[in-house]
C-alpha cells in the first residue's frame, strides 16, 4: 500500500517484484529497520482505512497527494 501511493509499486507488483525492487535500492545492513520502519508507518499514518495524510511526513511524494486526490474516509 505505501509503496503504491508513493509510486514505487504499481498494479502489477506482488510481494516478489516489490521485494526485489526494494532490495536493488536498500543494503542489506538497513533491510530490516527499514521493514519494520514501513510496517508502523502503515500501521500509524498510510493506513489502509483511514490514513492521516493531513500529518503525513512524506506526503510531498505522494502519488495520491499529487493527483489532488483526497483518500476517502472509510
Amino acid at each position: 500500500r505505501i509503496m503504491k501511493r508513493l509510486g514505487i509499486a504499481d498494479e502489477r507488483d506482488n510481494y516478489e517484484s516489490l521485494r526485489a525492487k526494494l532490495e536493488a535500492e536498500i543494503p542489506p545492513y538497513q533491510r530490516m529497520k527499514t521493514h519494520l520502519i514501513l510496517i508502523e508507518f502503515g500501521r500509524q499514518i498510510c493506513r489502509a482505512r483511514n490514513p492521516k495524510c493531513e500529518g503525513c511526513p512524506i506526503k510531498r511524494y505522494c502519488e495520491v497527494r499529487k493527483n489532488d486526490f483526497t483518500m476517502p474516509n472509510i
